[in-house]
């Protein structure tokens, strides 16, 4: 029995699936096609896991997967395809744009090339990426998420609660909190059951509830539970690295709960009870997020893809449209090559975007250009491509040209009329220029920025140094265009 596995077929999904059997577990990747090494062949055999017992796999967009001779294995992936097909089903997909999809076995399966053996920096830095442009938020249209159990998750999650408790340490604040305690003098409210056994018993011990002032306070106790859970290492091992590592993740909890150490942890069961019900006040309302969090890993439940009634499952997929992740990138490097008024999708109206044909019925919903903006007196559309663009392939498809065409003449903002058009690809094709026929008035430009590569996304300085360096390049070659013919 073999198993052939497509890796994103149409070359428009990146992300992860994760499945297990038993304690062995397999994380398969697949990174963005700008991400593949040079000369590196598209098609693989995998067959041998690591020195854990775990397989990882990295491919990249389009790429084919071969398993051969490893029962095991071939299962991992069974469970991970039927994963990819069930996700395929609830957000109607069509074929191709799954993240995984079954393929026909190579001829030849002798003359492949083994996958390269690789850690899982590949997976951290595509984490990593959809970090910097904000895909891992709960509120995210391309990750729309519910509660489940998800081992892939997990360190997802316990590291965004970490960076979270970091960020809001210095904002803690001291708080009355219940106390129901036994004194010898009254303290507060005395306990009506306290009090008669005083009188029938004579132990001068009452049982008293009062509020005292401490920094122990319900909400802090609440993630002090949520940061003891990560310290002890109770959860599935992680299989990123970095700081999704698990022994990254347990040394930067006990940091944070070093730093949280007059705080008194609430026992597991009475924060499951009474976390939800906690109602924060206008000053600990900035702590909602990281609560939020602390009770999801409390209850082992971690927010992944789906929009269905959540269910248990041992295969997990994260991924989303990479077109979508290069339009958040587009539209930041925009703002950092001098264009204002930038606005994406969600902010464009119908007042921007006109119907084709007045008086026609409604024939589904509405389509907007990715972008609109101003660069001086221009009005601008830009659609950012996700397709790799090189000299010998420079001209837009037909598709992409009428689509723009469309465009250039229903996009008005205030009766103003766009003055250019523009496709933005990642890669480094040259930029070039045409005229829309038949009056020549718009020009469609057409320019290459490069994709954030792996060393782009390591760290929050590196991301920025990205985006000034591709903003600038963006920048100049908008500048050697005016929107006159030439």
């Amino acid at each position: 029995m073999t198993t052939t596995i497509a890796a994103s077929p149409r070359g428009a999904r990146i992300g992860f699936s994760s499945a297990s059997i038993g304690g062995t577990q397999l994380l398969l990747t697949v990174a963005p096609k700008a991400w593949r090494p040079e000369h590196q062949q598209k098609y693989h055999v995998a067959d041998s896991p690591r020195a854990d017992g775990h397989y990882l796999a990295t491919v990249f967009e389009t790429d084919r997967l071969h398993i051969r001779g490893n029962l095991d294995l071939e299962n991992l992936a069974e469970r991970c395809l039927r994963r990819s097909a069930i996700e395929s089903h609830k957000f109607n997909r069509t074929w191709g744009e799954a993240l995984l999809h079954p393929d026909v076995p190579p001829s030849r399966p002798d003359l492949l090339d083994s996958l390269p053996q690789t850690d899982a920096h590949p997976a951290t830095d595509l984490l990593r990426l959809f970090t910097r442009v904000n895909l891992l938020r709960r509120d995210s249209d391309p990750l729309s998420a519910e509660l489940s159990r998800s081992p892939l998750h997990r360190p997802m999650l316990y590291r965004r609660f970490l960076d979270e408790v970091q960020l809001r340490l210095s904002s803690t604040r001291r708080g009355f909190r219940p106390i129901t305690a036994t004194h010898t003098t009254i303290r507060g409210r005395v306990v009506p059951a306290g009090l008669a056994r005083y009188h029938a018993t004579g132990d001068p011990r009452i049982e008293c509830r009062y509020s005292e002032l401490s920094g122990s306070t319900a909400l802090l106790g609440i993630v002090c539970a949520a940061l003891d859970w990560i310290a002890d290492g109770s959860s599935t091992p992680s299989l990123f690295s970095a700081e999704y590592a698990t022994t990254r993740l347990r040394h930067d909890a006990v940091g944070l709960r070093r730093a949280l150490n007059e705080v008194t942890s609430t026992p597991l069961r009475a924060a499951l009870i009474n976390g939800p019900r906690l109602h924060l006040t206008r000053l600990d309302r900035p702590w909602s997020e990281a609560l939020a969090m602390s009770l999801a890993i409390l209850s082992e439940r971690e927010h992944i893809v789906g929009r269905t009634h959540s269910r248990e499952t041992d295969a997990f997929e994260l991924s989303t449209r990479t077109d979508k992740l290069w339009e958040r990138i587009v539209e930041e490097l925009l703002q950092r090559a001098g264009f204002d008024a930038v606005r994406n999708q969600s902010r464009l109206g119908t007042d921007v975007v006109a119907d084709p044909w007045f008086g026609t019925a409604d024939s589904g919903p509405r389509t907007f250009p990715d972008l609109v903006a101003y660069l001086g007196n221009d009005l601008v559309v830009i659609d950012a491509k996700y397709k790799l663009r090189n000299s010998r392939a420079a001209t837009p498809g037909r598709d992409d040209q009428y689509q723009m065409f469309a465009y250039s003449h229903l996009v008005a903002d205030e009766e103003r009329r766009p003055g250019r058009v523009m496709l933005i690809y990642p890669g480094t094709g040259p930029k070039a220029r045409w005229h829309r026929g038949p009056d020549g008035a718009i020009p469609l430009d057409a320019y290459s920025i490069p994709f954030p590569q792996p060393a782009d996304v390591r760290t929050d300085v590196a991301f920025a140094q990205y985006l000034d360096c591709a903003g600038m390049h963006l920048a100049n070659q908008v500048r050697e265009y005016s929107k006159r013919p030439e």
